[in-house]
């Protein structure tokens, strides 16, 4: 038996998933919020055929104009469609949150994991140097990072953003190798032989993956309104481009007169970051082992 332990892992059988699926019915808020980031998502990808205008045009003589057939969500002090730039809004907020998230759980992950799994030395190490990143809010050590480099760029707001982001993951993921290694599936692969390299990567990994999905799911809302955030106090992207947070911090001058300039770029952060905590709290039932007895 000891010969085929390194091949054996948990697997999720049928009725595992008859009983996610049940649990997921039970919610029914989340179903709302999957279905707000599936339009998010289709509207994003389809921007440039859905935008009836160049996000990036500036028209002086349609200076805010009110809502109309020609411009659906008005226009701002610019005379630049808010339509189509919130709709493209919506490519940029997806994609930076996303390749924050991904790098921030890829190197999260990776170092909670080495620090779980070996202890002594090199988990002191790396949780010192996690605590470290801990101790700065978020915002304030971006807003650091950005002033550093005097560069106003899409990729200095997402390397700002995910250089504190991954300290959390790599305290979720040290806990879960710790406990999972603790296992005995864990056990048995060693004792026959195994590399800890083999069983940390094909054995531990794979079985401490629920807690890093559902917390990125539910910190996505929170990445994108944290670059929005940047944005609008000056340390996202330059001016004319077409994302939320900008759109909001160029039109607040104009909100008495205007209230469309701010209105539409600003339901667009809500109803993201609302879609993306419903949709992570429905996953997190669905994952949730607690849960099954409950199904």
């Amino acid at each position: 038996m000891i010969r085929n332990a390194p091949d054996a892992r948990p697997v999720r059988g049928v009725g595992q998933l008859r009983q996610a699926w049940r649990r997921s019915k039970r919610n029914p808020l989340s179903r709302v919020g999957a279905l707000i980031i599936a339009g998010l998502v289709l509207v994003s990808l389809f921007a440039p055929v859905l935008a009836p205008h160049d996000p990036r045009f500036v028209n002086l003589l349609d200076q805010l104009r009110p809502p109309s057939s020609a411009h659906p969500f008005g226009t701002d002090s610019a005379g630049m469609d808010i339509f189509s730039r919130v709709l493209h809004g919506g490519r940029l907020a997806l994609a930076s949150g996303l390749i924050i998230l991904l790098l921030s759980t890829l190197t999260g992950s990776l170092l909670g994991s080495l620090a779980g799994y070996f202890g002594g030395r090199t988990d002191e190490t790396i949780m010192r140097i996690t605590d470290v990143f801990l101790a700065f809010p978020g915002l304030i050590l971006a807003m650091a990072v950005v002033a550093g480099v005097q560069q106003r760029s899409l990729v200095v707001l997402v390397v700002a953003i995910a250089l504190r982001w991954w300290a959390p993951y790599a305290r979720i993921m040290r806990a879960q190798t710790m406990a999972v290694s603790a296992l005995e599936f864990a056990q048995a692969a060693l004792a026959s032989g195994a590399s800890p390299r083999r069983v940390l990567f094909r054995h531990i990994l794979p079985n401490t993956i629920s807690p890093i999905v559902v917390q990125a799911t539910l910190d996505l809302g929170y990445v994108i309104l944290t670059a929005a955030s940047l944005s609008f106090i000056g340390f996202g992207v330059p001016p004319g481009e077409p994302e939320w947070g900008r759109m909001i911090a160029d039109g607040r001058q104009h909100m008495r007169t205007a209230w469309w300039v701010i209105t539409f770029p600003g339901v667009a952060i809500l109803l993201t970051v609302l879609g993306f905590n419903l949709l992570g709290d429905g996953i997190r039932d669905v994952l949730d082992p607690r849960m099954q007895g409950a199904a």
